[in-house]
């Protein structure tokens, strides 16, 4: 898949998990996918369809969801381009909502980040 057909997907999932989360937690989860895209031969993530649930949430565009779509897609864009010159994001492969840790394979910890709602994980090699 390319960039471009990623990044509409990626933002449709960013929307799904975040429609009601700040424009920073709505980045911080685009990070996680486009590292999951960057990394992909490395890892061998499960497709975003698989694993981010939000993609396939219903989602109704109205005006108050029409603004946080549009903070989405500028959260996936701002994502492609910042989490390179940061280890912080650039690190960041795992989320989710209950704080634990996610079942996988790999070894992880949380990174820590003020005001989410959503834990993020580091893998740890």
């Amino acid at each position: 898949m390319d960039w471009e057909d990623y990044r509409a997907k990626l933002a449709i999932a960013v929307m799904g998990e975040c429609e009601n989360c700040s424009a920073f937690e709505k980045f911080l989860v685009a990070c996680v996918g486009w590292n999951r895209w960057l990394h992909q031969k490395k890892y061998k993530f499960n497709p975003l369809e698989k694993d981010f649930l939000g993609y396939n949430r219903k989602i109704v565009i109205n005006n108050v969801s029409r603004d946080a779509m549009e903070e989405s897609i500028k959260a996936v864009d701002r994502a492609f381009i910042e989490l390179r010159s940061s280890p912080v994001y650039r690190d960041l492969f795992f989320f989710n909502l209950t704080g634990k840790k996610p079942s996988t394979i790999f070894k992880v910890e949380a990174a820590k980040f003020e005001g989410v709602k959503h834990t993020f994980f580091k893998i740890i090699e």
